[in-house]
C-alpha cells in the first residue's frame, strides 16, 4: 500500500519482523535514520504530517518519543487541511493493478492536478512526508505519485516487467492514473501539470508528446531525453540497454527462458548495433518531441554523470526551434539538485 516498513531480521535464524509503534501508527511510513548498538533512531510521517522520531530500544522493543519545539503553527494548521489517498489503477494495456499516492486539498471546488512520477524507473514514491509534495497541496494543487510497473517494494516481477517496455508501459501507467484521477469531482482535468527527474522526466517528455494539448505546463529535471545518445555518456549504459531492449545480449542479461541472470556487461555479447540503437531511440522521448507544444521547464546539473545534461539540451533546442515557450535553469550540480536556491528557482 505505498507504505515504507521497517523489518528486523534475526541473524540467528533468520526470522523476520516488522517493527511497528501499533495501530496508530500504521498508516504511513516508518524510516531509519541511524544505530548505536541496541538504539535505533526512526520517525514515522504520512503525505500529510511531518515526521515524528522516535529511540526505539531493538531489545526490549520500547520506544520513547523524542520532543520537538514546533516553529510554526502556520505550517501545522496548513497541513491539518490536506488529505490523502491510495489509488489502485488497471493498467489498460494488460489489467495489471498498480498502486499511486494522491495527496488533496481538502474543501469544495476543483484542483488543479500536478503528476509527479518518480525517478530510477526502479524507485518508488511512499506515503510519507516530501516537503515539496506537502506545499504545493497546501496551495491548492491535488499531486499525483504514480508507483509505474518497474518500481520496486511491489516484488521482482512488477519491477522486471518493465524490461524490453521501457517508453511504453511506464508511460502508459502514468496516464492511466492520470485519466483516473481526473474523474474525482475534486479534479480540474483542465488544469494539469506533468512533471519528474531523471527517468521521471522520461515519462515526462512522452507525455507531452503523446498527449500535446493534455498539459498546461511540463517540468522536467535532468531528464533522459535520448536513450540513444544517452547510453555512451552515462555511467549506467548497461541498465539503459536492459529498460530499453529487454536484454543486451545473446549472453547478456536475459536467459534463453527470458529469467533475469544478472550478468555484467563484460559478458554480454553484441553490446550495440544499429537495430539496438534504432530500438533506444524509438524508446525515447526525442523521437515524438516535434508534437510537444506545452510550455516546458527544463532542469540541468552541469556535473551530472547519471544522465548527462546534454539529454535535456537535445530536448529544449528541438522545443526552441519550434518556437514552443521553454526555459533552461542550469546549476553546477550532479544529478541530484538538491540546493535550496534550485527548489527557490524552479518552483
Amino acid at each position: 500500500m505505498c507504505r515504507v516498513v521497517l523489518l528486523m531480521i534475526d541473524v540467528r535464524n533468520g526470522d523476520i519482523k516488522q517493527f511497528s509503534l501499533g495501530n496508530e501508527f500504521s498508516s504511513g511510513s516508518y524510516r531509519l535514520h541511524d544505530i548505536f548498538h541496541s538504539r535505533a533512531l526512526i520517525s514515522y510521517s504520512t503525505p500529510c504530517n511531518m515526521p515524528q522520531f522516535f529511540l526505539i530500544d531493538l531489545v526490549d522493543n520500547s520506544s520513547s518519543p523524542l520532543q520537538w519545539a514546533i516553529k510554526s503553527l502556520e505550517t501545522q494548521k496548513s497541513l491539518s487541511k490536506l488529505s490523502y489517498s491510495i489509488l489502485r489503477t488497471s493498467s489498460t494495456i494488460d489489467g495489471e493493478e498498480f498502486e499511486s499516492v494522491l495527496l488533496s486539498p481538502c474543501g469544495e471546488g476543483k484542483y488543479p492536478l500536478l503528476a509527479y512520477p518518480h525517478g530510477g524507473p526502479h524507485s518508488w514514491t511512499g506515503a510519507e512526508f516530501v516537503n515539496l509534495f506537502a506545499y504545493f497541496a497546501t496551495i491548492g494543487y491535488h499531486v499525483l505519485l504514480p508507483n509505474y510497473r518497474g518500481s520496486m517494494g511491489y516484488g521482482e516481477d512488477f519491477l522486471e516487467s518493465l524490461f524490453g517496455k521501457c517508453g511504453s508501459m511506464d508511460v502508459q501507467d502514468v496516464m492511466d492514473v492520470i485519466n483516473q484521477a481526473c474523474t474525482l469531482e475534486t479534479v480540474d482535468e483542465e488544469r494539469l501539470v506533468i512533471g519528474g527527474g531523471s527517468h521521471g522526466g522520461f515519462i515526462t517528455g512522452h507525455l507531452l508528446s503523446k498527449f500535446p494539448n493534455r498539459f498546461k505546463a511540463g517540468i522536467m529535471r535532468n531528464p533522459v531525453t535520448n536513450l540513444a545518445s544517452m547510453i555512451s555518456g552515462s555511467d549506467i549504459p548497461d541498465a539503459i540497454q536492459l529498460v530499453a531492449c529487454g536484454a543486451v545480449g545473446p549472453n547478456g542479461f536475459a536467459g534463453d527462458d527470458g529469467v533475469w541472470q544478472g550478468v555484467g556487461r563484460k559478458e554480454a555479447g553484441v553490446w550495440l548495433d544499429e537495430d539496438k540503437i534504432l530500438t533506444l531511440y524509438r524508446a525515447s522521448p526525442i523521437a515524438f518531441v516535434e508534437n510537444v507544444v506545452t510550455p516546458t521547464i527544463i532542469i540541468l546539473g552541469s556535473k551530472d554523470r547519471r544522465v548527462p545534461n546534454y539529454q535535456g539540451l537535445e530536448f529544449y533546442y528541438n522545443l526552441k526551434s519550434r518556437g514552443v515557450p521553454c526555459q533552461i535553469l542550469s546549476y553546477d550540480d550532479p544529478h541530484a539538485i538538491t540546493k535550496v536556491h534550485f527548489t527557490y528557482d524552479a518552483w
